[in-house]
């Protein structure tokens, strides 16, 4: 019967994740067969995502592709000896995994940008038992969450989770920058600042009220806001309001200014309105995960502008000098369990060190001012290596393109008990 792994993947930006790793495992371990098994064809919904999926099977010879099947009617198959999946959502019934223990099939799951500890925050660190590998990008998000005293978090719990780096970023090893520009039809020649739309901030309190108003405020609501919205923001701490709209004609000025072209990166949910289009030289959507678009835009670019976003860690991962925008403040937003994490490594770490990342809190005054006047010096900052290693060994761990062949190891190490 034929060794194999199987890869749980209910959504098709998982593959971005398991690309790398299944390239790794035929590598390594070319006699165990590679499962990516989708457990609803309705999961993969759009053209582009089956072409991801064609892509790995045409890549990776040995790979299988099964959706819609019980798992268990794999165990009749193939030996299964691990099933891997992304963070501990797992929607497998209680029969079923009974079933894989039984069969002493390992389950393995890869950390993903923080989302793992968000689990384990929510869920309580008892959620870690069933796992017999568990990875997460970093040891220092972990040191802090044993040290926050959560009831339902049990520090020698935690001691199972592995750091390992972020397996995404391993495709990078391959990539080429010419041979990328071709394929989008961006210019040679050109230097390119990334940009990262803004997302549909997820306020608890205020609702829709600010995102509409961030989005299609104008010069003539102006007025109106100083009447109508001034004593409320003013009570939620908000010095100086800037519109999307003035955000984005402030980075096009200052481009036009250096020669320099604005790539963007959006995604369906982020709902642009039209004049970010009118802003940018070239907006793609959130489509190809192996290799995953995002990564090869911020590969290709020099500097990354962005509001609070994961693609920060690709961005300096990259060897991009990385600017965030904070029209809110960001408390707002955030998990209130997580905060002191995030805080400790995205806002001290990610977000502000020098010659590598700054932020801009543009709803204080005077702060506005200040990145436009880094903007307009952008071609004249120079990237600190050094500095941009120590960052990058703090968020991930490792500096290097292994992380999936770790991850790999720590499977094969249980297995062999």
């Amino acid at each position: 019967m034929r060794k194999a792994f199987i890869y749980y993947c209910p959504r098709a930006n998982y593959i971005k994740l398991y690309g790398p790793v299944i390239k790794a495992q035929t590598r390594m371990y070319p006699d165990i067969k590679p499962i990516i098994f989708i457990p609803k064809p309705v999961s993969i919904r759009s053209l582009q995502e089956k072409d991801d999926l064609h892509y790995l099977y045409t890549l990776f010879k040995n790979i299988d592709i099964i959706q819609g099947k019980k798992i268990e009617s794999l165990l009749q198959d193939y030996g299964v000896m691990a099933l891997i999946n992304i963070g501990y959502d797992l929607t497998l019934d209680n029969e079923t995994i009974v079933t894989l223990k039984k069969k002493k099939v390992k389950f393995c799951s890869l950390g993903y940008i923080g989302e793992e500890l968000m689990q384990i925050i929510e869920k309580g660190s008892c959620v870690l038992e069933m796992w017999d590998v568990a990875t997460t990008l970093s040891s220092r998000p972990v040191n802090i969450l044993k040290g926050l005293n959560y009831e339902n978090i049990d520090p020698a719990q935690l001691k199972k989770l592995k750091a390992i780096g972020f397996v995404e970023l391993d495709q990078i090893e391959d990539f080429d920058k010419d041979m990328i520009k071709r394929k989008y039809n961006i210019p040679l020649d050109k230097k390119i600042i990334y940009f990262s739309t803004a997302p549909y901030f997820h306020f608890k309190e205020t609702g829709h009220k600010l995102n509409k108003l961030f989005r299609y405020f104008n010069h003539f609501m102006y007025y109106v806001m100083i009447i109508v919205f001034g004593p409320y923001l003013k009570k939620l701490g908000i010095e100086k309001f800037i519109s999307y709209k003035k955000i984005l004609s402030i980075i096009r000025k200052s481009a036009k200014e250096q020669d320099f072209l604005i790539v963007a990166k959006t995604r369906g949910k982020h709902h642009d309105p039209r004049y970010v289009t009118r802003n940018v030289d070239f907006l793609f959507t959130d489509e190809g995960y192996y290799p995953f678009r995002t990564l090869e835009l911020m590969y290709i670019s020099d500097y990354y502008i962005g509001f609070q976003s994961a693609a920060i860690i690709e961005s300096i991962f990259s060897g991009k000098y990385s600017m965030t925008l904070l029209p809110f403040p960001n408390i707002w937003y955030e998990i209130k369990k997580f905060y002191p994490i995030r805080k400790a490594v995205w806002e001290k770490v990610m977000w502000d060190t020098q010659n590598v990342s700054q932020s801009y809190r543009i709803y204080k005054k005077g702060v506005l001012k200040k990145f436009e006047a880094d903007l307009d010096n952008l071609g004249r900052i120079k990237l600190d290596k050094k500095k941009r290693n120590d960052v990058v060994k703090t968020i991930l761990e490792y500096d290097d393109f292994k992380a999936s062949e770790r991850f790999l190891k720590l499977i094969a190490g249980e297995i062999k008990r």
